[in-house]
């Protein structure tokens, strides 16, 4: 999932900027397409494995189940993944609200994104060894999910996006302590590209 939307970007990015704007102008997609890819998602969000944990381990008690340090974040192999996997699923529920799996989707959305969950997540956040984690793609995504949750017309939105608030300001604060200190970007062409994470 990762990949496709990554090669997505890239070949947006390549190509001239009329183009780019024409291209995005003529597709929408259809309902049909939003069924298919709205099951991406669906199938990983809360499958646990494989799952890489990208953690630093500061004893032998940082040695958990993903979906225990991650109780919403722990499917779909890393944690930026399953955010943005949670963030499709949002986008296209907000989008296409009559999707075949909606009932699903409202259903996991509600199961997962629980502010005992979200509690967990900043939990593991605020240790000092975890400073740098999923930094800054998984910030961004995180941030993504957040603003399209409260900038969605919907009662369950505006009660998950106040669950979310504690995680995304923590993101927040992670981004104005991190920005200041970088003394140049870092341009490796990964996930701690800052370029990236901040577009």
């Amino acid at each position: 999932f990762c990949t496709a939307l990554l090669s997505m970007v890239l070949l947006q990015a390549c190509s001239p900027a009329t183009q780019d704007t024409e291209r995005m102008a003529s597709h929408h997609l259809t309902l049909s397409e939003a069924n298919k890819l709205v099951e991406l998602p669906l199938h990983c969000v809360e499958t646990p494995y494989p799952y890489k944990t990208g953690a630093v381990l500061g004893s032998a008690a940082d040695l958990k189940e993903p979906s225990v340090l991650h109780p919403v974040f722990y499917g779909c192999f890393d944690w930026h993944s399953a955010v943005h996997g949670y963030w499709s699923m949002v986008t296209l529920l907000q989008q296409y609200p009559e999707l075949e799996q909606a009932d699903k989707v409202r259903a996991v959305l509600k199961r997962n994104l629980t502010a005992e969950n979200v509690a967990r997540e900043v939990d593991f956040f605020s240790k000092d060894i975890n400073d740098s984690f999923e930094r800054t793609y998984g910030w961004a995504w995180l941030l993504k999910l957040s603003d399209e949750l409260r900038s969605w017309e919907d009662p369950m939105a505006k009660e998950l996006a106040a669950n979310l608030q504690p995680l995304a300001d923590l993101i927040v604060e992670r981004y104005i302590n991190f920005l200041p200190r970088l003394v140049y970007p870092v341009r490796v062409g990964e996930h701690t590209n800052t370029a990236f994470g901040l577009s």
